[in-house]
């Protein structure tokens, strides 16, 4: 006996525990058809593990999430509805229209007033999850905001306005 254990790589108390302790598939069996009745086309929603262990415990099936997880990945049920990761929004188009000059040379120090100012625009995310665009400009000797303009949409006019 220890020559076919040591054959097929299972050590001997793996093999007895296995004898005492047969894997239950019938039951598993069983959840899996249960599964396959919540994941049926007729209900027409992606149900994934956790809520398929809810409604397994709502039917009286006391599994862990842990086994219905299992069951799931044997039998390919899983949800495939979440797995795609959502990108930004990019914009990019490479270089389009003229680079303005570096006329401050990253010197944002002033010696009088009014001699550098500068402007930018800010997104801001709103709470009904439209965007809102802040333009300010700032003079640099003092570091103060001269004006402020709020649009709905970030365009020239927003930010040539004075």
């Amino acid at each position: 006996m220890a020559d076919l254990l040591a054959l097929i790589g299972l050590k001997r108390s793996t093999y007895y525990y296995l004898e005492a302790h047969p894997l239950n598939t019938s039951s598993d069996n069983k959840i899996a058809d249960v599964i396959r009745q919540i994941k049926s086309p007729q209900f027409q929603t992606e149900y994934g593990y956790r809520r398929v262990t809810t409604l397994l415990h709502d039917q009286g099936y006391l599994v862990n999430h842990k086994r219905v997880l299992r069951i799931m990945r044997q039998n390919a049920l899983l949800s495939t509805t979440y797995n795609t990761r959502k990108r930004r929004y990019n914009s990019y188009r490479g270089t389009v229209g003229r680079i303005a000059e570096r006329v401050i040379k990253r010197d944002f120090q002033a010696d009088a007033p009014y001699q550098k100012i500068v402007t930018d625009v800010t997104e801001i995310q709103l709470n009904d999850h439209s965007k809102a665009y802040l333009t300010a400009f700032v003079d640099l000797y003092a570091s103060e905001v001269l004006s402020y303009h709020l649009a709905k949409t970030p365009t020239m006019s927003l930010v040539m306005r004075q």
